[in-house]
C-alpha cells in the first residue's frame, strides 16, 4: 500500500472571516423574521420561535419556510416563497 503524504495547510485567521453558509443568523434580524412571519404563520413562529438564532442552518431554515408557506393563506404562498427564499440566501450565501 502506497504511502499518503499530507501537506499542511497555513490559514491566515483574517481569512475566516470570509466563509460564507455557516449556521448563525444575527439574532435583530431573527425577531424581525419572527414578527412578520407571525402574521402570516403563527403556527411555525410558536413551532421554531424558541431556537437560539446562533444554531440555525440553511437547512433548518428552508424546514422552516416550508412550514410557514404550507401554513399560508394559498394567495400568499408565491410571495410568501419568493421572500423566504430571498432571506435565507441573504442569511446563508454561497459563493
Amino acid at each position: 500500500m502506497p504511502d499518503i503524504l499530507c501537506d499542511t495547510i497555513d490559514i491566515d485567521l483574517d481569512d475566516l472571516d470570509k466563509v460564507v453558509g455557516g449556521a448563525g443568523i444575527d439574532p435583530t434580524i431573527w425577531s424581525q423574521v419572527k414578527e412578520k412571519a407571525g402574521k402570516y404563520c403563527p403556527a411555525t413562529v410558536k413551532q421554531y420561535g424558541g431556537m437560539d438564532p446562533s444554531t440555525i442552518t440553511q437547512p433548518v431554515a428552508r424546514q422552516m419556510a416550508d412550514a410557514c408557506v404550507a401554513e399560508m393563506p394559498w394567495r400568499d404562498k408565491l410571495p410568501g416563497r419568493l421572500q423566504l427564499n430571498d432571506g435565507i440566501a441573504k442569511a446563508f450565501p454561497q459563493e
